[in-house]
């Protein structure tokens, strides 16, 4: 049902649907346990987050911003809401987790290094003189964007890379480097700032050795850079179609043929590179940016005006025929309408309040789709995500209600129910 129709997922991870973000390859990130949530299951991490939790438990009505950010010990700011940013510098050696085939550095060479880099920045080193050294010397993929890894929830890294950077205050820079099984870092705190939601297109150059370059792609990364800027010169003063017609002659994304939509994202979700929220958050609405580095390459960005965002489950009922219709399913056109309209009739004499619940319990027994499993759930889109006469049922009905008549797309017979969206 999405245009795509990749698998539904919510949208804190929309942007891998767009085929270039996310998840974005965090060199530091811990693997999660199964059954947990986003912490990698280890005794330090989940203590450090009982104490966060219970700690925001304790605090009363009255509580400032503030108080959500101070740590228990010497008044160094603990997570913001839960998460934290910075930066790091990862030096590598031969046998180090993910380490790349040209590392050849032994493990002693590769502190030595961190050691003399930690000792160079010294405590009051600027963000710009800390993103420079990681340019030139970190072997994680943040490099290309000075070592800069977003933001991120406790417990996402690995434990001893969120306990180093909850020792600093912002701004702060390791004294000694942290190891960890990619080798070793180097790390600058950074604020973590407050939410916000944003809608973008981009061109994106990329360059031979960019992640997720296609083969087909021999430019240099100075050369892709030097496009990048004629890019951006172009850009300037265009309008939405003057900016598509510019991703159409020079985009390497995926998302071309989309017109370089990147869809709708929170500077807190995970996926994006922060490179890309800051240089779109100081963007005015139509406005178009100068090249931005990322590990995909080199971007020309437009900031766009938020579309109507929906959010809902539905129940897919496919036939023998219907577009990516399972071998299994062999049932007819009118036998699928009529097997949707029963299922609406049967969801109008629910409660309000028990209809969420059950109309889970019928996408798990009865959908066709692959959002099944989780009650039919979708998460939240922009408008024209979904093929259009999804999104126009969608619309016409109100929250927390089930669309009136079968709703029908080349995919089959959908039974919708609308939502209240969340960005997360």
């Amino acid at each position: 049902m999405m245009r795509t129709m990749s698998r539904t997922i919510p949208l804190a991870f929309a942007l891998s649907l767009l085929g270039c973000f996310g998840p974005f390859p965090q060199e530091t990130q811990t693997p999660r346990a199964k059954g947990s949530g986003s912490g990698s299951g280890s005794g330090s991490a989940a203590q450090t987050s009982k104490q966060a939790s219970n700690k925001k438990k304790n605090n009363n009505a009255t509580s400032t911003a503030k108080a959500k950010t101070q740590a228990s010990k010497g008044g160094v700011p603990g997570p913001t809401d839960g998460y934290l940013s910075g930066a790091h510098i990862l030096i590598s050696y031969k046998g180090a987790k993910r380490a790349k085939d040209e590392v050849t550095r032994s493990k002693a060479e590769a502190e030595a290094l961190a050691k003399k880099l930690a000792a160079t920045l010294g405590a009051k080193a600027t963000r710009e003189q800390f993103a420079a050294l990681a340019k030139k010397h970190s072997d994680g993929p943040s490099s290309v964007q000075g070592g800069d890894l977003g933001v991120w929830k406790q417990g996402r890294m690995v434990p001893a890379f969120d306990r180093a950077i909850l020792t600093l205050p912002f701004g702060g820079v390791t004294r000694d480097p942290v190891q960890t099984p990619f080798g070793y870092h180097v790390i600058m705190r950074y604020e973590v700032l407050p939410p916000q939601t944003l809608h973008a297109a981009h061109v994106l150059v990329a360059h031979a050795g960019a992640l997720r370059a296609q083969t087909s792609v021999t430019r240099s990364q100075s050369e892709a850079r030097a496009l990048c800027q004629k890019i951006a010169k172009q850009a300037q003063g265009k309008d939405k179609a003057g900016f598509k017609k510019l991703v159409e002659a020079h985009s390497d994304a995926p998302d071309k043929a989309r017109g370089g939509i990147l869809g709708v994202w929170n500077t807190r979700s995970p996926g994006m590179p922060s490179a890309i929220s800051k240089a779109v958050r100081d963007l005015a609405i139509g406005k178009t940016s100068a090249p931005v580095t990322s590990p995909f390459g080199c971007h020309v960005l437009m900031r766009l005006k938020l579309p109507p965002m929906f959010a809902g489950s539905h129940i897919l009922i496919a036939y023998d025929g219907a577009q990516r219709a399972k071998a299994t399913v062999t049932r007819s056109k009118d036998e699928a309408r009529k097997l949707a309209e029963q299922l609406i009739a049967e969801l109008s004499k629910v409660k309000a309040d028990d209809l969420p619940d059950r109309f889970a319990e019928l996408a798990k027994k009865h959908s066709d789709g692959p959002s099944a499993t989780l009650g039919g759930k979708l998460g939240t889109w922009p408008k024209g995500r979904m093929v259009p006469a999804f999104d126009a049922a969608i619309e016409k009905t109100a929250i927390n209600s089930v669309v009136k008549k079968p709703v029908e797309t080349p995919f089959g017979y959908h039974v919708i129910l609308r939502s209240k969206p969340s960005i997360k």
